[in-house]
């Protein structure tokens, strides 16, 4: 029951149509592993193919992971070590012949993917010549960033077609797509990895450099070692999972000495010289109470869930961050709708997906809840433009009291210092 279990919401996950989240369908996993760790299922690889099939020259395999900083710092011992954004989106295999593209695929099931190339076609950033007649294969992943989300979600409106779940789920579906070949156009591809003939890289490094040279976008990446070094990068990273422009869900850790790599070589599910670290986080559904707008020091409207309240990551949880108007807009969010929400560490929750939604509409402050004046819509953003607005300004003297460690200052007592004309400006 627990095989066909994972199976199931495997194959779900890799249409782009999850029922559950990563940290719920980790658990199967390791609930399945601790009864049967040589269960063949926790070796799959990818997802059902079923367009037409092609061959992977070499395997393209899954990652081991961790959620424990401890296990991960055992795992990378002495060694320096590659970090890298883990990009939520779909693997894909980019085949070059003499400087053209020739072919795309999907990873499919490790050993066999797709065929995507009509689909990659409309892609944003990927090189269709590169300046060497060089033969190679470039492997990455395709994702969508959050303006891209959002442009693509009013496109697939204006066309009638479904509304997109989230970023990562609607590239899943694109890329199964026969018609409507041109909304791939909303999606990027971040390179990762190269497969070439004349290999004479010596680390891991190199490569990342190498791709940069071709013309290929890849993720930031840091050489690490120490655990001090692995800390600060998990830290960067994991402000980047809540606010960056387009969704990771962990880190990727590979051994920066290749041939490291060849002696250790890989297992059939993935290979011994990377591991994914994962965000740890615990998720809930709750509803949708009301949405709380406020601005800004530089002017942007942001949005705060009121959601009924949940007990999250041993915390009472009322209020879930909705980053910013692009989201609202793009997930339909508004009172009512039932959401799951998630928590890591001592952050604010934030949205993961909507599970039911409610009958209402979408609602959004047409006017600025601190200055009355008209609001407006630009890219992800609804802004207030007023300079003389007095929520800006308000803003504005926090954020320098922050910087320069005024700590006995909060922002009731600056507003009524305000109000009564005491604080007119910085200086005073």
């Amino acid at each position: 029951e627990l095989e066909q279990l994972i199976r199931h919401h495997k194959e779900l996950y890799y249409k782009g149509k999850p029922e559950i989240s990563d940290q719920e369908y980790d658990r199967l996993e390791d609930e399945l592993r601790r009864i049967n760790p040589k269960n063949p299922v926790l070796n799959l690889v990818g997802s059902k193919i079923k367009g037409a099939k092609i061959k992977h020259q070499k395997k393209m395999l899954s990652l081991a992971k961790t959620y424990d900083l401890e296990e991960l710092l055992k795992w990378v011992g002495q060694n320096d070590v590659v970090a890298t954004h883990k990009i939520d989106g779909n693997s894909c295999s980019l085949i070059y012949e003499k400087g053209h593209l020739i072919q795309a695929k999907t990873r499919g099931d490790g050993e066999f993917g797709e065929d995507i190339t009509e689909n990659i076609k409309w892609a944003l950033n990927i090189p269709f010549n590169i300046n060497e007649e060089l033969t190679f294969e470039v492997r990455g992943e395709l994702y969508c960033e959050e303006t891209d989300f959002l442009n693509l979600t009013d496109e697939m409106l204006q066309r009638g077609l479904d509304r997109p779940s989230s970023a990562r789920n609607i590239v899943a579906g694109l890329l199964g797509r026969r018609d409507h070949l041109d909304l791939n156009k909303y999606i990027r591809f971040m390179a990762y990895d190269i497969l070439i003939e004349k290999d004479d890289f010596n680390y891991e490094v190199e490569k990342f450099n190498y791709l940069k040279k071709l013309g290929f976008m890849t993720p930031e990446f840091y050489l690490v070692k120490t655990k001090e070094e692995i800390k600060d990068v998990i830290e960067h990273c994991f402000d980047f999972y809540q606010n960056g422009h387009y969704a990771i869900d962990g880190i990727v850790f590979t051994y920066n000495d290749i041939h490291y790599q060849r002696e250790l070589g890989y297992t059939a599910h993935h290979p011994r010289y990377k591991i994914a670290y994962k965000f740890k986080g615990e998720t809930k559904k709750t509803k949708i109470e009301n949405i709380i707008w406020s601005v800004s020091r530089n002017g942007i409207l942001t949005p705060v869930a009121q959601v009924e309240p949940v007990e999250l990551a041993g915390a009472v949880i009322s209020n879930v961050t909705l980053h910013n108007w692009g989201m609202v807009h793009t997930h339909n969010l508004k009172i009512g709708d039932c959401i799951e929400i998630v928590r890591s560490g001592e952050v604010i929750p934030k949205y993961l997906r909507t599970i039911t939604e409610s009958q209402n509409q979408v609602d959004y402050p047409k006017v600025c809840p601190s200055c009355a004046c008209p609001t407006i819509v630009e890219g992800i953003w609804l802004k207030c433009k007023n300079k003389s607005c007095p929520g800006q300004f308000i803003e504005e003297i926090i954020h320098f009291v922050k910087n320069i460690g005024i700590d006995d200052l909060s922002k009731k007592r600056l507003e009524q210092l305000i109000q009564k004309g005491k604080v007119k400006n910085i200086v005073d």
